[in-house]
């Protein structure tokens, strides 16, 4: 059992009210493009678009003409059905620099609660930098770490291991990666604030969830999220925003 496999996706949005796979859902979008203008001509790329939901929120608020890239097929297949006005795309972020001769550049790249789950980060961030002319913008709205790039949520085996951005290392892993980090906005008590509502939510929906699943789909929901959140609270992991710029540069 995994939370990214298409069931955990199917159950996260039946709690979540929407097709989201990060905390906050819409709060957490707005705070992310807290103070952006509203452009429907501004190009926006959602890198790591899951199921679509974010992307079709950004789209909805007017904040531009958005596309979405995910590594899962089935989560793809999920979006473009959903979300038939919005163009989706399989691509790994690894790889993503490919994607130009199909959209061209765009303006603005967001990331939330995707780059977490790539272990070479500095690989991530240069090839969607192929896909922005300099002075463009990227936000990344992820889980944070004071220091240590592996944070394993429990001792359970299919709690694979995630990498939180290093807020120490973040500078120099973007400025390799031909950005110049603006900002790094600290969101670490509204992750526990999220989080803690979503394992009520969870708890409170037991009976819902067990009827689209199973009595161990509830508990593998409810122990990796209560997991999660004490992670948070003992400080062991964070949330921030990363605000980046392209360089002139191409990266390293």
């Amino acid at each position: 059992m995994r939370m990214n496999s298409p069931k955990g996706k199917e159950l996260l949005a039946l709690i979540r009210k929407g097709n989201y796979a990060h905390p906050g859902e819409e709060e957490a979008i707005d705070l992310v493009f807290e103070g952006y203008i509203r452009d429907p001509g501004k190009r926006i790329l959602d890198a790591g678009c899951g199921r679509g939901g974010t992307a079709s929120y950004i789209q909805e608020k007017g904040l531009g003409t958005v596309c979405g890239i995910d590594i899962d097929p089935s989560s793809i297949d999920f979006a473009t059905k959903a979300y038939p006005m919005i163009r989706f795309f399989c691509y790994d972020i690894c790889s993503s620099s490919s994607l130009r001769q199909h959209t061209g550049k765009f303006d603005v790249i967001c990331m939330l609660t995707s780059l977490y789950a790539i272990q070479d980060q500095q690989k991530a961030l240069s090839e969607l930098r192929m896909l922005v002319d300099p002075g463009s913008e990227i936000l990344v709205f992820d889980y944070s770490s004071p220091g240590a790039k592996h944070v394993q949520i429990s001792g359970r085996p299919e709690h694979a291991p995630w990498f939180p951005v290093p807020v120490t290392d973040a500078p120099d892993v973007f400025g390799k990666s031909g950005w110049d980090l603006i900002k790094i906005l600290d969101i670490s008590e509204h992750f526990i604030k999220w989080y803690t509502w979503l394992v009520d939510r969870i708890f409170q929906n037991k009976d819902r969830i067990i009827l689209c699943s199973n009595n161990e789909w509830f508990d593998f929901m409810h122990g990796f999220y209560s997991g999660l959140l004490k992670t948070l609270e003992m400080g062991k992991t964070g949330g921030a925003i990363f605000h980046a710029a392209a360089t002139r540069s191409q990266p390293e």
